[in-house]
């Protein structure tokens, strides 16, 4: 892995500009022109990529992408605070917008140091990576990416997947690890999250969902094999997300044979709708209502590829998910801070499937909607 270090802007600017209605047409004919200097790096050559990402033409910002990774794949962004609060490592992969966590997004003018790597599978030594105090896995949770996921995990944590037997184990040993550093952090009072019984009813959707049932909130069921699902079926994890490892079959049968000798797969039923979430601000079984959001779901064979969101886009709705919203804080007194809570639009209402107590990919652009970092 090259250790060269190219200092760049980063995403961020561009989806300030897009979000603030500049034409980004014109900004990314502006990047390249850029391009057309002698004295171009790899930074330019990124910038361009997002522009054009930015555009939704992903064809050629990939290809722009890949020219600056040939000469770097490490990018130092800015940070006015010297020394920096901390140092922030983050890992990402090549690809479109929904490809990474947007943390950098989240950091700006935060005197974070924020170093971007790129990574794929191959191998490489932890003493090659930029010096760092905080490493970040950015790449998202998405079926092309389980096994670079699974590689950065051999590579990162070969100690302990050795100490536990195996990679499985080595995940449910950091999650147990999470939660008891939660709860030990809510003992000293400084916990500025939802908490650890809230964190861990969530973790599961086959929980969740029984949980808003017995509070008369509509939530996606788990079906039992045989069950009649008029519109297919859907297998997933019960701990997943991004729409990792979701697939549609249009054979309930075929789902619950698929389901039955894998643990952490759930069967629940396909609900014809619209995929939309709930940004909320929760405090001791209240809430206020940040946003409602359209999300970008796409269908790819038997499987769901999730493309981003449009933070507002079912603002239209709000009389009806400002009650449904309410109501998932009361059943769920243990959520705290910024909330993300997934849903199908149905003809006969609202139905969550899944709520998740951090931050989602829809705060990335929330600060800029609502004219305020919430």
């Amino acid at each position: 892995m090259t250790r060269a270090l190219v200092h760049h802007g980063g995403l961020a600017p561009h989806l300030a500009a897009s979000l603030a209605g500049e034409d980004m047409r014109a900004r990314a004919a502006q990047a390249l022109q850029k391009l057309q200097q002698p004295q171009a790096d790899a930074g330019d050559w990124r910038d361009a990529a997002f522009a054009l990402a930015c555009l939704g033409e992903t064809a050629l910002a990939s290809q722009l992408l890949q020219q600056a990774l040939a000469q770097s794949r490490s990018y130092v962004l800015p940070c006015a605070q010297q020394p920096p609060r901390l140092r922030l490592l983050m890992l990402l992969v090549a690809g479109d917008l929904a490809a990474n966590a947007p943390l950098d997004c989240l950091l700006v003018g935060s005197g974070i140091a924020i170093t971007q790597t790129y990574v794929d599978e191959t191998p490489f030594s932890y003493a090659d990576l930029p010096e760092h105090d905080v490493l970040f896995v950015a790449v998202a949770h998405a079926p092309e990416h389980r096994s670079l996921l699974q590689h950065l995990q051999r590579q990162l944590f070969p100690t302990l997947i050795e100490e536990v037997g195996g990679l499985e184990e080595a995940i449910e040993r950091i999650k147990d690890l999470c939660i008891q550093s939660l709860s030990e952090m809510a003992g000293k009072k400084i916990l500025l999250g939802s908490s650890p019984e809230a964190v861990r009813l969530c973790m599961s959707k086959t929980a969740t969902s029984r949980h808003l049932a017995a509070h008369g909130i509509a939530a996606a069921p788990c079906l039992a094999p045989g069950a009649a699902s008029p519109h297919g079926a859907i297998v997933k994890p019960d701990d997943g997300a991004g729409a990792e490892g979701v697939r549609f079959f249009a054979d309930p049968a075929a789902a619950a044979f698929v389901a039955r000798d894998a643990p952490n797969l759930i069967l629940q039923p396909f609900l014809p709708g619209a995929p939309e979430s709930l940004s909320m601000l929760c405090n001791d079984g209240k809430t206020t209502l940040l946003s409602c959001n359209r999300q970008i779901i796409e269908r790819v064979g038997d499987g769901f590829h999730y493309r981003g969101f449009v933070v507002g886009g079912a603002e239209e709705k709000r009389a009806l998910y400002a009650p449904l919203a309410a109501a998932i804080a009361r059943a769920i007194p243990g959520l705290f801070g910024y909330v993300g809570v997934d849903l199908i639009a149905t003809a006969a209402g609202p139905v969550v499937l899944e709520i998740n107590p951090r931050l989602t990919t829809s705060y990335a652009a929330l600060g800029d909607a609502l004219g305020a970092n919430p």
